[in-house]
């Protein structure tokens, strides 16, 4: 191990917004080549010229001292009290760099900071050093500060947007030690741009694109397919994250992305990739903030978190997350109003057990809830305000979620450990709303509606058991990782149509008692299993080779509510998804890799003989290369990608074929679909005071076989834009910057930048063309403990559709120009 000195090197930026996706990211490629070697040479210039601050403080405990000076430089430092208890630090005044002010007061107290991964640190008993005596004198050997190569996945206090870690394998993994595309949106992200949703945060991430559902979920695509979920590494059935309101993000330390198949890891599901959502966990410190914020359209929130040792050995340690949210929109009638409690426990059973507790209940009520505008008839869009809603005053969308957890960890040596996971969540929504269901007519501005009250509880039983290490084998060191999941999830559906023609759009003269009530009609449930293992195996000192394998069974089946019996929608048995990886360390910094990966989705269509279809099967092969650079603080990727999809479910081109179906017809297991592209991205920090995240996709899909000849060579979906950029930065002024004067202040801002989409509707297109928005913030920090921020969003106010939907409906414009107002104050 080698010395590792605390450096926050210096930095310069300039930001500057184009219009064009592709030109965009070639000239933002340009400039941060420039400011990543700018910040490196900074870097090696030494600690000379770090920054430094003035510091007037009085002898106190060391635990709290240490511990407000490093959170005000953003150094992520946590320990055990014990170590600091009973002792004081002296008083200190003067400037000083972060550093040596951690140096002046740790003095004497026997303690030293080490280093456990990039940007994190604890504090631990100074070594013992070897005595040498010199001519009857006894002197001491140097004592340095040494590095660790330790990971820790945990983002929350690392002031940056670059994750150290992941855990969508099971064990904590660094980026370069998986040989597929991952994003992380970490907690100083999600805080600095005010990502309050998880639709939000997935907006943020490279190459993601959300498709609104307009009551505050959205369908989420990835290379041209949907997405699956995880909830702190546990698989959850039924494709939970798409269509599904979610917790509100204040629950959450980081948000994990894994860009396409995931067989390995979730079994069964569309290969658009996973992602997963990690909670935030008890801290063995006190600490507590709290948040409150009020923007356009009478947006108001505030959050409260409070977390530390909840007993003097602080073996026992809890967080209480609680949030609320009460807001208009920027579309007519709409209100929402949600609050969320938080509470988990971590205790330490043993030196090598801990126990792990959570409960969430969140609940939410959506009214004057907007299905989207229709267009007109030749698929124009309506020029109307933006604030337009269609429906009425009385539309609601309740959506309670109460979600338990409980998670036993055992260390069992030899940095060997087993893991049990329990999961269990229920939500249920309950809504009345109008639908548009017929383009608008330019003379009466009339159209036709449909109106639908929907009860539909969801509820989520998951488990994942799993266990891992590292063992010896030739003279070098691999790890293994054996499990065992399994997801169930139980629907009791229920909804009822009622329709109306000939209504005025904005003001139709419908009530809430015309609709007919929908009760629980029918059941269903989603049961899906298996057993995975995952080998690294070391082949030399550069090169890993990782090889997995899932086997997996498969069910769907359903009752109508009253009957006895259930039927079979769609099964899998002992269906087996292989995972195959290589990865090259091209040196300390950069790795390159390639991988494979199947694809696996069981399909519910029939054929002529009344036989399920085969599963959907594919594959996907990436290359790319990973640098981990500035010591670990800025993160780089580029990779690029194929994936085949077949035996996809197209209509029986035999037109004598009659099958007991909706129309009619039968399914043949014939179609075949290819998306490939190019992804890259940079997350972290420029400077210790400087952070940035940019990303770029380009993706293509299209039908290389299909039941319709026409669709042959003409792409997957329209709706989902080729090119997709997306860049935001923070800047906090340092002390020596234009001469002190703007100490304390801090600038950022975002931009967001995609191709043109289109649909087709009733024979004709509709389009949205290729558009780029802008945002900007400006923030001021009043001391260690007190911060504000103010937001302006669409900058720039543009003006554009942001989801596509048909001619009838489910078309949203994207919110116009707002501001919000942040204040933090953390203890």
């Amino acid at each position: 191990m080698s010395a590792c000195p605390l450096s926050l090197p210096p930095f310069s930026a300039r930001l500057r917004p184009v219009s064009h996706a592709v030109r965009l990211a070639l000239l933002s490629g340009l400039l941060l080549a420039g400011s990543v070697q700018a910040a490196q040479e900074a870097t090696a210039s030494g600690a000379a010229l770090e920054p430094t601050q003035r510091y007037e403080l009085a002898a106190g405990p060391l635990g709290r001292t240490v511990s407000e000076v490093a959170a005000a430089a953003g150094i992520a430092l946590s320990f055990d009290p014990a170590l600091t208890q009973g002792q004081h630090s002296p008083a200190l005044s003067g400037s000083f760099t972060p550093q040596m002010a951690l140096q002046r007061l740790l003095a004497g107290s026997g303690l030293v900071m080490v280093q456990t991964s990039a940007g994190r640190y604890t504090l631990q008993q100074r070594p013992v050093p070897a005595a040498a005596t010199v001519e009857g004198e006894t002197t001491l050997s140097e004592v340095r500060v040494q590095a660790q190569a330790v990971r820790d996945a945990a983002t929350e206090g690392s002031g940056s947007y670059a994750a150290q870690g992941i855990t969508l394998g099971k064990t904590v993994q660094g980026l370069r030690e998986t040989a597929q595309s991952i994003s992380v949106v970490t907690r100083q992200r999600m805080e600095d741009q005010n990502l309050t949703t998880v639709e939000d945060a997935l907006r943020s991430v490279t190459g993601i694109s959300a498709v609104s559902q307009g009551e505050g979920t959205a369908v989420f695509y990835s290379r041209g397919y949907t997405m699956n979920a995880q909830y702190d590494g546990v698989p959850a059935g039924r494709q939970i994250i798409n269509g599904y309101k979610q917790l509100d993000t204040a629950v959450y330390d980081r948000i994990e992305v894994l860009r396409g198949p995931a067989g390995l890891l979730q079994g069964s599901g569309e290969p658009g990739g996973t992602v997963n959502l990690v909670r935030k966990g008890p801290l063995d410190q006190l600490q507590a903030s709290v948040m409150l914020s009020a923007g356009s359209w009478n947006n108001h929130r505030s959050e409260l978190d409070i977390t530390g040792p909840l007993n003097e050995v602080g073996s026992l340690r809890g967080r209480m997350v609680l949030a609320a949210e009460d807001r208009d929109f920027h579309y007519r009638s709409a209100h929402n109003r949600q609050q969320l409690a938080y509470g988990t426990l971590d205790w330490d059973l043993t030196p090598s057990t801990m126990l792990s507790l959570t409960a969430t209940h969140q609940k939410s009520k959506l009214t004057g809830r907007s299905a989207g505008l229709p267009t007109y008839a030749d698929g124009s869009f309506l020029d109307v305000s933006r604030s337009a809603s269609v429906g009425a005053d009385w539309q609601r969308w309740e959506y309670p979620i109460t979600e338990l957890a409980a998670e036993l960890t055992h260390k069992l040596g030899d940095d060997w450990r087993a893991k049990v996971s329990l999961r269990k969540r229920r939500t249920n929504f309950d809504s009345a709303y109008l639908e548009s269901t017929a383009p608008l007519d330019p003379v009466s501005q009339t159209t036709d509606f449909s109106g639908r009250k929907t009860n539909w509880p969801v509820e989520n039983q998951d488990i994942d058991m799993n266990i891992s290490g590292p063992f010896e084998l030739l003279g070098r060191q691999h790890r293994l990782t054996l499990g065992f999941n399994r997801s169930k999830v139980d629907i009791q559906g229920g909804y009822a149509w009622s329709y109306f023609s000939g209504m005025d759009l904005f003001n139709p003269s419908i009530a809430a008692s015309d609709l007919a009530e929908g009760k629980p009609t029918f059941a269903e449930r989603e049961t899906q299993s298996g057993v995975y293992g995952s080998l690294q195996l070391k082949l030399a000192d550069p090169l890993t080779l990782v090889v997995g394998g899932r086997m997996s069974r498969f069910l769907i089946d359903s009752q109508s509510i009253g009957d006895t019996s259930w039927s079979d929608y769609s099964k899998a048995h002992n269906e087996f998804t292989p995972y195959g990886g290589l990865i090259w360390d091209i040196n300390d910094q950069v790795s390159a890799y390639m991988s494979y990966a199947d694809i696996f989705v069981p399909q519910g269509d029939k054929d002529v003989n009344g036989q399920r279809l085969q599963p959907r099967v594919g594959w996907q092969t990436e290359a790319g290369i990973k640098a981990e650079l500035m010591d670990r603080k800025l993160q780089a990727s580029l990779a690029v990608f194929r994936m085949r999809d077949k035996n996809r479910s197209v209509t029986d081109p035999d037109g004598s074929h009659v099958c007991d179906t909706w129309n009619g017809a039968c399914y043949v297991a014939a179609g075949l679909v290819q998306s490939q592209g190019i992804e890259g991205e940079i997350n972290g920090k420029l400077a210790s005071n400087w952070n940035l995240s940019a990303g770029y996709t380009y993706n293509t899909t299209k039908y290389l076989k299909d039941g319709n000849a026409s669709n042959v060579g003409q792409p997957l979906l329209t709706y989902i834009p080729k090119h997709i950029f997306r860049l935001s930065t923070q800047y906090a002024f340092a002390p020596q910057d234009f001469g002190g004067l703007l100490q304390g202040w801090s600038v950022g801002g975002g931009i967001s930048a995609q191709s043109r989409m289109y649909t087709q509707s009733s024979g004709v297109d509709i389009r949205q063309g290729g558009f780029a928005t802008a945002n900007l913030r400006v923030g001021y920090r009043f001391n260690r403990h007190l911060s504000a921020a103010l937001s302006l969003n669409n900058l720039f106010d543009r003006r554009y559709v942001e989801t596509l939907g048909t001619t009838a409906s489910r078309n949203y414009f994207g919110t116009p120009r707002n501001v919000s107002l942040v204040l933090r104050a953390s203890y």
